[in-house]
């Protein structure tokens, strides 16, 4: 299977993670990307079962799955409803699947939000900047 191409700015610019989006059919991302590193399911987390790593195929109540730190949430019709990562310091340009163009996270992998809204603002990219507090 060929490595997948995304591009950072892209996604943030379009939403198409290369060629994966949301809404995609699970079977049709499986499709192109081949097997996840790991998958996840409402059922297992909630039994504090811990994911399983390489799996054979894809059971029909997945909910999460990862490729190279990427994880792909999927609604209960099996639909790509959210892609993101929660560790972008663990990002590389050439994964096991995905090649990456990691744009603004290319030299360093958290850079200061002024750094990312500057970028943003410069690709005219529109965003909102919520100021939360999660430790709360």
């Amino acid at each position: 299977m060929s490595k997948v191409k995304v591009s950072l700015l892209e996604f943030f610019r379009t939403g198409m993670f290369g060629p994966l989006y949301l809404g995609m059919d699970i079977n049709r991302l499986e499709d192109i990307i081949g097997n996840p590193t790991d998958y996840d399911s409402l059922e297992l987390w909630l039994e504090g079962e811990k994911r399983i790593a390489d799996p054979s195929g894809i059971p029909p109540a997945v909910n999460w799955f990862w490729v190279d730190y990427i994880q792909f949430g999927f609604t209960d019709g099996g639909k790509v409803e959210d892609i993101y990562t929660d560790y972008l310091e663990r990002l590389k340009p050439q994964g096991t699947t995905l090649t990456l163009d990691l744009w603004v996270f290319e030299d360093d992998k958290t850079p200061h939000k002024d750094k990312v809204i500057a970028e943003l603002a410069k690709e005219k990219i529109h965003f909102h900047v919520l100021n939360q507090n999660y430790l709360a």
